[in-house]
C-alpha cells in the first residue's frame, strides 16, 4: 500500500496549566450536596459560629458563585466506530514499450469532509465559557448555560487531490491502481479536572432567638465563610466530605477539585487508501 493523503492524526495534549474558567451556579448537581454536609458540621457543634442566642431552626446554607479552572486534560481512549467505503476509482497503468519503464496513474480528486463534535455531559449548573486545548484545526470554545449536555460541532469540506502514483513496469505489462475513499467515524474520550477558586465562599443564614428583657426576639444572622478553609477545619476535626465521588478536597495541598468530567469527541473524517494490483501482461 502506498502512502495516502487525507489521513487524520490526533496528538494527545495534557496540560497542567490553566486553560480556561467556568462559573458554577449553586444548582450544579455535585456542588449542591455541600449544604447538607456544612449544616451537619455546624449543628454538630464541632465548627461553631459566633452569634448571641441559639438557633430556632436548622441553618440555611447557600454556595455562592464558584469559579473553577481547567487544570488537567487527559485522553482516556479512542475507538473507531465505523469505516464505510464511499467511492472507488480504478486506473490501469501500462508500459507498451520493449524495456522496463516508469509509469504513473492519473490523479484522484475527492471532496474531503471532516466533522468534529465535542460533548460534555452533566453541565447543569455551569455558566460561562471554556476553551479546550485541542489541536488540528479545531480548538473549540464551549459556552455553558445550565444544560444537561453541552455540545459544539464544526464541519469543514475541501477538495483534495491524491497525486499520481508512480510504478515501475516490465516491458509490455500493466498494473491496476485502485483509489478507495472511506468515511471513518471515531470516538475519543477525555477526562477533565477542575480546581475550585480558593476564594469561593458560602453563606450560612441562621435565625437566632435571644431574650431581651422580659421578651424573646428572633433575629436573622448571615455569615459568609470561605469554603476551602471550612473544609480544612472540618477535615482536621475528622469530618470529610464524601457526598460526591467527583468532588475531592486534598488536605495536603488545601485544594478543592472537581474531577473526572467526561468529554466525548466524535470525529467523522474522509481518507483515501491506495492499493496496487499484480503486474500482468499487457492486454
Amino acid at each position: 500500500m502506498a502512502s495516502v493523503t487525507g489521513y487524520f492524526t490526533l496528538f494527545l495534549l495534557c496540560f497542567s496549566t490553566v486553560m480556561g474558567g467556568l462559573e458554577v451556579n449553586e444548582n450544579l448537581d455535585d456542588v449542591s450536596k455541600f449544604p447538607d454536609f456544612i449544616k451537619e458540621a455546624i449543628m454538630s457543634g464541632q465548627i461553631p459560629l459566633t452569634g448571641l442566642g441559639f438557633n430556632v431552626e436548622p441553618p440555611r446554607v447557600y454556595i455562592n458563585s464558584m469559579k473553577i479552572e481547567l487544570t488537567s486534560f487527559l485522553k482516556l481512549n479512542e475507538t473507531r466506530k465505523d469505516k464505510v467505503l464511499v467511492r472507488t476509482g480504478v486506473f490501469m497503468v501500462r508500459n507498451k514499450g520493449n524495456s522496463v519503464a516508469d509509469a504513473q496513474s492519473q490523479s484522484f480528486l475527492y471532496k474531503k469532509t471532516h466533522t468534529d463534535t465535542i460533548s460534555i455531559a452533566n453541565t447543569a449548573g455551569f455558566s460561562g465559557a471554556l476553551k479546550l486545548p485541542f489541536i488540528d484545526n479545531f480548538t473549540p470554545t464551549l459556552t455553558f448555560s445550565n444544560t444537561k449536555t453541552t455540545s459544539i460541532s464544526d464541519t469543514t469540506e475541501e477538495w483534495v487531490t491524491v497525486q499520481p502514483q508512480k510504478v515501475q513496469l516490465q516491458a509490455k505489462s500493466q498494473k491496476e491502481v485502485k483509489y478507495e475513499l472511506y468515511r471513518e467515524k471515531w470516538e475519543h474520550v477525555y477526562s477533565l479536572d477542575f480546581t475550585v477558586d480558593p476564594s469561593t465562599t458560602f453563606t450560612v443564614v441562621r435565625t437566632l432567638r435571644r431574650r431581651v428583657g422580659t421578651f424573646w426576639e428572633n433575629s436573622e444572622k448571615k455569615d459568609k465563610i470561605n469554603l476551602v478553609e471550612f473544609l480544612k477545619t472540618a477535615y482536621e476535626k475528622d469530618r470529610k466530605f464524601t457526598g460526591a465521588p467527583c468532588i475531592i478536597y486534598d488536605h495536603v495541598t488545601n485544594k478543592l477539585m472537581l474531577k473526572n468530567y467526561i468529554v466525548v469527541r466524535e470525529l467523522v473524517n474522509d481518507i483515501v487508501e491506495v492499493t496496487f494490483g499484480e503486474e500482468e501482461p499487457l492486454n
